[in-house]
C-alpha cells in the first residue's frame, strides 16, 4: 500500500535542499557573526515559536559544544515577559530569535525587550523585509525554494542548519575550534545527507508500515534528550498540526 502526501514528498527533498544551501549559509553566518566580533559574548539564548523552538532544542548542544558558552532554550514568552531584567547588563548576552515569516509579534517582542537593555539581538528569517527586521540589530536570511505546498519542514531544516553554522562561526571568532575542524564536520554533514537521502526509501517503508498499524491510535508521546530533544518536540507538532492526533513530548529524565 503506497501512502503518498505533501509532507512525505517535502521530506524527500531535504538532503539536497540542506546540501544545496549549506556553502551560502555557512558563508552568511560567518559574515554575520564578524558583525559584532568586538563584543565578548558571554551566553547565548534561543528562542522562537513551533519548528523554530524545535530547531532550537535539536541546536543547543551543539552550539554549547561548539563555542563553550552556556546555551539556553526558551519560548519567546518566556523571554518577552517573564526575564528578570533589573540592574543586569546583557551587553554580552547573544539573543538569537527565529521567525520564518518574520511577523510573529511574540519573537519581536522578545527581540525588542532584549535590544532596549543592550543584548546583542540576532533575529534569522526568511525576508529581509519583514516586521523582525526593526526589532533586532542584525538580520540573517535564510532562502527556503518554495515547493508547492508551503509547509514548515524545509524552513525547519534550513533554519538548524544556520544555528550550527552559527555556531561554528562563533567557535572560529572565540578560537574554540579551527577552520580544518569545521570542513570536516562539513564534510561529514554533507557525508550524512548523502546517507539519509539514500536511506529513505527504507525508513519509509518501516514508517508506513507502523503508521497502518497504529493509524486508530488516540495520543501518542515522543521522548528525547540532548541532541533528539528537538525532533521529540518536532514529532509531537508534527502529530498535531499535520495529523491532527493529540501528542505530548518531554525529555528521557522526567518521561
Amino acid at each position: 500500500m503506497e501512502l503518498d502526501n505533501e509532507i512525505r514528498r517535502h521530506i524527500y527533498t531535504i538532503p539536497p535542499l540542506v546540501r544545496s544551501a549549506y556553502g551560502d549559509i555557512q558563508s552568511d553566518c560567518r559574515s554575520t557573526v564578524e558583525k559584532f566580533s568586538n563584543r565578548a559574548i558571554r551566553q547565548v539564548i534561543l528562542t522562537g515559536c513551533g519548528y523554530s523552538y524545535a530547531a532550537c532544542l535539536a541546536a543547543r548542544d551543539y552550539i554549547q559544544a561548539r563555542t563553550h558558552l552556556p546555551v539556553t532554550v526558551l519560548p519567546t514568552i518566556e523571554v518577552a515577559r517573564f526575564s528578570d531584567l533589573s540592574g543586569v547588563s546583557l551587553s554580552h548576552t547573544l539573543l538569537i530569535a527565529i521567525s520564518n515569516s518574520g511577523m510573529v509579534s511574540r519573537v519581536n517582542e522578545a527581540l525588542a525587550v532584549y535590544e532596549k537593555h543592550g543584548a546583542i539581538t540576532l533575529g534569522i528569517t526568511t525576508t529581509k523585509t519583514a516586521q523582525i527586521a526593526q526589532y533586532c540589530r542584525y538580520l540573517l536570511l535564510v532562502r527556503i525554494p518554495p515547493m508547492e505546498k508551503p509547509l514548515p519542514l524545509r524552513g525547519y531544516a534550513l533554519t538548524e542548519l544556520a544555528l550550527m553554522s552559527l555556531g561554528d562561526a562563533l567557535a572560529l571568532e572565540r578560537g574554540t575550534t579551527t577552520p580544518c575542524e569545521i570542513d570536516r564536520a562539513g564534510e561529514q554533514m554533507l557525508h550524512s545527507m548523502e546517507e539519509l537521502e539514500a536511506s529513505l526509501p527504507a525508513i519509509d517503508r518501516v514508517v508506513r508500515d507502523y503508521a497502518l498499524r497504529c493509524g486508530e491510535f488516540e495520543a501518542f508521546e515522543f521522548i528525547g534528550s540532548g541532541y533528539e530533544r528537538g525532533p521529540a518536540f518536532l514529532g509531537k507538532i508534527e502529530m498535531m498540526g499535520q495529523a491532527g492526533v493529540m501528542a505530548t513530548d518531554e525529555d528521557a529524565e522526567q518521561w
